[in-house]
């Protein structure tokens, strides 16, 4: 199966998702959705909600403001989110990884796909 079927069966089976067709995200920042990715792992959205606006009120989604943040502090703001032992250290992990590529979104994404994915997996 390939992508292109893949995405017309979801279509036709969901509808129309507009955020993908008109590349519109339904967030502020792509930190946003990276951060909620990670959050959203084994609770419901509406927690990861209280978790983002905690987020976001910390740190303006700002990764580097984040990396700032003790693990403490850190805790206390994912906590609805559940599981922050594991949530912590893989939000800290994924914000130190972008470091190394001065946070910029366009020089990650223009990474091989082979190098990103290892990379990522070694997180």
């Amino acid at each position: 199966m390939t992508i292109e079927i893949l995405y017309q069966q979801l279509l036709a089976a969901m509808g129309p998702r507009h955020w993908l067709e008109d590349g519109v995200p339904p967030a502020e920042t792509p930190w946003e959705i990276l951060w909620g990715g990670i959050l959203v792992q084994n609770t419901n959205w509406r927690n990861v909600d209280y978790a983002l606006a905690n987020l976001k009120t910390a740190t303006g989604f700002d990764p580097e403001r984040l990396l700032a943040l003790s693990d403490e502090t850190l805790t206390r703001l994912v906590k609805p989110a559940g599981f922050y032992t594991r949530k912590v250290p893989t939000l800290k992990s994924l914000a130190a990884w972008c470091g190394r590529y001065e946070f910029d979104l366009a020089r990650m994404r223009a990474l091989p796909a082979a190098q990103l994915r290892s990379e990522l997996k070694a997180l």
